[in-house]
């Protein structure tokens, strides 16, 4: 394999020779871009399955909710109301009286008017709705099966539960009388056989046994007697319903909230009535009970209003006829004791004018004494009929001034005959709107007709399943967007190669993807398999390996300006993938050509020989103590030029070993015999052995793991080198996801034809 690039790794370009690298310890914080769309939709993309599996919840709870939900139908009607009638005409010369079985109409009114608590509980108490029967379900899916049942008997219990209905139980309860205080609770109807039953309360007592079609009364242990009777029961024997009386309130309340009327279109006075109900039958009944019983309400409430009138009109007839009698009277006798007397035309029409004046005086006082039961003597409507009759007052006092001149014989017939005209006029109008008022009543319609009645629905009006299938998608998205930025907030690992170098002024060398082969290697190393090879043997092509090989190319650059070619590999912290590295890196160093010294230097908890499949022997603490020869512990290795040292037997002083003499010899030495020399070494964040090894390499690098490690893990870091003596000249950012590989501008390296194999799995242990 060739040192060629295939990819770009990361933002910055490795640094060449004589190029000095430049270093600021100090944490500088990315700049505060705002939102980045694309970083929103590379969050989504990178949690695509969190988002479908949420989806597939929520469309799966959604359709079992759709399921499960027993169906609502909804009847609906056709109503008109006439908003202005006129009323009757002979009534119109009575101001108060003129709006009986006329006047205006308000839409608004009425409709509360027909879902009122006295039109519902008529309805109720005639169709009985105040006795609940229903069979009993199994909690789960009971109901979703019985609705399912389409046979014509009933159908076999599931699971062994035959106390539950499962399809095709009927039952009719004519009649059931409970104490008050026991309105409301639920009693358990068992059903035997040949059309028994028996009736338990909460507790599972019998109150009562009875028959289908046969009266059945029990007295309660508390008092009170239980009257039942029911003229149908379908159902197993063992079946159990739930029977239930609650009061006529309750049911007129359930019925107001199941009724709906809207008037379409606006000011037509058609009203659009609606009723929803669990079965078409009972939701058509019901909303025609409903609409027969507003429009009799309004028939008989125009008939009240009539009658009330009527009776008024016959109180007031008696005195009026008794006056005109005594006009009448009054007016012959002195025609008799005097004569007759010729009037002039001109005290004729005097008299027309008062007869005129002292009924629109009358039909004024009439509408003043309505006005004045509904508004003020101070209202302004009052105050212009007071006006107006102190008008026709004067107009009247005037007109009897110029009778005044007449004879007195004249004047006395003119008061006379004006009282005797007076009358018969009053009495004639009343008479007329009594028979008009009779004539009316007996053919009163109302001013509501149904135009429409209801008709059983085809099909449900709920649950509705395109309704349910958006709002499940909806929430989906919505909950899973939400997660997804919960994990995004609550993820404080570095994921960016540049907001790595602009925080810490360290050029980010190169950046490793996640490998799903190393997962399975890591599996097998953790399960103690002995013949386990490491990721550049067992699979070349993979995207890991590609990405190491280029990083190789940017060491060699660098190395080339270095005091020496030792490579110290440490990370912030334990979990990174150091060791995965350094066994990688000196493998593809090895396979293009380079001889290369791999030492583990990480004295308290080195495995590199497992990863690479040797056997734990021998190995560096041997060596420094003078307990081993150098040719003792060092393994040769495939291919050839890789040569390796284990860490050999725990010492309980790592760090006093690392400063001794024959260290700092053997790293001399093997910078004459190898091209590199790669020394694994434990987290910089947990002790000091990286430090110690770092005052002898030529260059440092700093392993972070994606997700995993803080800008603020890797400055401490840092720093922790640089007190050492030793600067880190780059890092390795290690673990990136490969979806994220776009993001960050590693399209090419897809293109050009190397793939990881399998999906990502989230685990910090496949690549160390």
């Amino acid at each position: 394999m060739n040192d060629r690039i295939p990819f770009t790794i990361s933002g910055t370009p490795p640094p060449i020779a004589n190029q000095q690298v430049p270093f600021d310890h100090t944490l500088r914080h990315p700049d505060a871009d705002g939102i980045d769309p694309m970083r929103i939709l590379w969050a989504v993309w990178e949690h695509k399955w969190l988002v479908i599996m949420v989806l597939i919840a929520t469309l799966c709870i959604g359709l079992w909710k759709y399921l499960s939900t027993p169906p609502r139908y909804n009847a609906s009607g056709l109503m008109q109301i006439e908003t202005q009638e006129a009323g009757l005409p002979a009534l119109q010369q009575f101001e108060q009286y003129g709006n009986v079985l006329g006047g205006s109409v308000s839409i608004a009114a009425e409709i509360e008017i027909i879902r009122s608590r006295t039109l519902m509980t008529d309805v109720a108490e005639r169709l009985k709705l105040d006795i609940l029967a229903s069979p009993r379900y199994e909690p789960l899916i009971g109901q979703t099966v019985a609705r399912r049942f389409s046979g014509s008997g009933v159908a076999k219990p599931w699971f062994g539960k035959d106390q539950y209905a499962w399809g095709g139980e009927e039952i009719e309860v004519q009649s059931l009388l409970v104490p008050e205080n026991l309105l409301g609770q639920v009693f358990t109807l068992v059903a035997g056989k040949d059309g028994t039953y028996r009736v338990l309360n909460a507790d599972g007592d019998e109150l009562l046994q009875g028959s289908v079609g046969i009266r059945a009364e029990a007295d309660l242990p508390d008092g009170g007697q239980i009257l039942l009777f029911i003229s149908r029961l379908k159902a197993r024997r063992g079946t159990e319903f739930n029977i239930s009386k609650i009061s006529l309130v309750a049911a007129a309340g359930a019925l107001s909230g199941a009724f709906t009327a809207v008037e379409y279109p606006n000011y037509s006075g058609i009203l659009n009535v609606g009723f929803s109900a669990g079965e078409p039958e009972q939701a058509a009944t019901i909303l025609n009970a409903i609409l027969d019983n507003y429009q009799r309400r309004n028939v008989e409430r125009k008939g009240e209003e009539a009658d009330k009138t009527l009776e008024f009109l016959e109180k007031q007839l008696p005195p009026l006829k008794a006056r005109l009698e005594a006009a009448e009277s009054a007016y012959n006798d002195y025609l008799r004791e005097h004569g007759t007397i010729d009037i002039t035309r001109e005290t004729e029409n005097v008299l027309t004018s008062i007869m005129e004046i002292e009924n629109e005086l009358f039909t004024l006082q009439q509408e003043r004494e309505t006005l004045r039961s509904r508004f003020k003597p101070t209202h302004p409507k009052i105050r212009s009929l007071d006006g107006l009759m102190a008008t026709l007052t004067g107009k009247l006092r005037t007109l009897e001034q110029q009778t005044e001149a007449l004879p007195e014989v004249q004047q006395t017939v003119l008061r006379l005959s004006r009282d005797v005209e007076v009358n018969s006029s009053l009495y004639s109008r009343l008479i007329n709107a009594m028979q008009e008022l009779r004539i009316a009543k007996a053919g009163t319609v109302g001013n509501a007709r149904i135009i429409d009645y209801a008709l059983p629905p085809t099909f449900p009006s709920a649950p509705n399943l395109r309704k349910t299938v958006a709002i499940s998608i909806l929430l989906g998205l919505f909950l899973s967007f939400a997660m997804i930025f919960l994990l995004v907030k609550l993820r404080h690992g570095i994921e960016d190669p540049d907001e790595i170098e602009r925080a810490l002024g360290i050029p980010v060398f190169g950046s490793v993807p996640f490998s799903n082969t190393q997962r399975k290697i890591a599996k097998r190393i953790n399960r103690r398999k002995t013949r386990v090879r490491p990721l550049a043997l067992e699979a070349p092509d993979d995207l890991a390996v590609e990405s190491i090989r280029s990083l190789r190319t940017s060491l060699h650059f660098l190395l080339l300006e270095a005091g020496n070619t030792i490579l110290l590999i440490t990370g912030a912290t334990q979990g990174v993938g150091k060791s995965f590295l350094c066994v990688n890196l000196s493998l593809v160093l090895s396979q293009a050509g380079k001889r290369v010294l791999l030492i583990d230097a990480d004295l308290r908890k080195g495995h590199l020989n497992r990863l690479l499949g040797v056997e734990a022997g021998k190995g560096l603490s041997e060596l420094i103590t003078g307990e081993a020869e150098r040719d003792a512990v060092l393994v040769q290795m495939q291919p050839q030029g890789l040569d390796f040292i284990a860490t050999g037997a725990r010492p309980p002083n790592p760090s006093e070993l690392l400063m001794h003499e024959r260290f700092s010899n053997l790293l001399h030495w093997g910078t004459k015999q190898y091209d590199y020399v790669v020394v694994d070494a434990p987290p910089i964040l947990a002790v000091t052995d990286p430090a110690i090894i770092g005052t002898h390499a030529g260059a440092s690098l700093l392993v972070a793991r994606a997700d995993i490690n803080t800008l603020g893990q890797l400055d401490e870091s840092v720093k922790l080198m640089k007190q050492g003596g030793s600067n880190v000249r780059g890092i390795i950012l290690n673990g990136i996801l490969p979806q994220r590989g776009y993001r960050y501008g590693y399209r090419y390296g897809y293109r050009y034809g190397y793939r990881s194999e399998g999906k990502y799995v989230d685990t910090s242990e496949s690549q160390r």
